[in-house]
């Protein structure tokens, strides 16, 4: 885990960069889930507290932290994964333990105008 998900010192600075973003989008009808952040390394506290506060300013759309896992440990209210191969998102799928929806929250990466040639 990484220790400023744990760190007391800037917890208020990523549940300020969450629930601004919440109350500044909350009446937009596009916005269909919240993230929490990306590539922000485990949830820890922390972010554990942004959950909280996101889900207290909108508690009908639901919450999802890609840091968090997948499975009953995770406190968001969708599973995620980055970069998850078709064979992965089969067996998740599949496995009768994992009963959020999963949302594949990033597939591929690139940078400028590289991805000419995505194959699965």
């Amino acid at each position: 885990m990484n220790e400023f998900n744990e760190e007391p010192s800037i917890k208020d600075a990523i549940i300020d960069r969450n629930v601004a973003n919440a109350e500044n989008f909350k009446n937009h009808p596009s916005v269909i889930i919240w993230s929490l952040g990306n590539e922000c390394g485990n949830g820890g506290t922390n972010f554990r507290a942004a959950l909280q506060a996101v889900q207290q300013i909108d508690p009908d759309r639901p919450v999802h932290y890609e840091g968090f896992g997948i499975g009953k440990e995770n406190p968001a209210d969708i599973d995620s994964r980055m970069y998850t191969g078709t064979g992965e998102v089969k067996q998740i799928a599949e496995n009768k333990d994992f009963t959020k929806p999963f949302y594949l929250c990033e597939y591929a990466h690139a940078m400028f105008n590289s991805m000419g040639s995505v194959v699965l």
